[in-house]
């Protein structure tokens, strides 16, 4: 680990961590829902993340999401909060943005 210094305090960050720099603001990945516990779809642009939900109804599946921003504590120590800086709100949109065209890929698979 490597300390990196942010502001006036100081965040261990793994080796050859690229973890906020704009090469990571492209990365998207999904994984299949298993046993309810599992999101359908993951969206990360940096630190924001978006969880999509597949949901059951009388009507038939529809989707939920969760938003969330990751950061380190002090201890450097993964945390997440529901609670958005002005910073993140562009990357915030951009997250919920994606989102949507996952939700619509998504649809899209179920009903081919």
């Amino acid at each position: 680990m490597e300390r990196e210094a942010i502001g006036r305090r100081k965040v261990r960050r793994p080796k050859n961590s690229n973890h906020g720099r704009k090469n990571l603001m492209e990365t998207t990945t999904q994984t299949k829902t298993q046993n309810g516990n599992q999101p359908a779809a993951k969206v990360r642009l940096g630190r924001i993340h978006a969880s999509i939900w597949e949901n059951a109804s009388e009507k038939g599946p529809y989707y939920t999401v969760s938003l969330e921003r990751r950061y380190t504590d002090a201890e450097g120590n993964w945390k997440s909060s529901q609670s958005f800086k002005a910073d993140d709100l562009l990357l915030l949109a951009k997250a919920a943005d994606r989102a949507h065209d996952e939700i619509l890929r998504l649809k899209r698979e179920a009903s081919a």
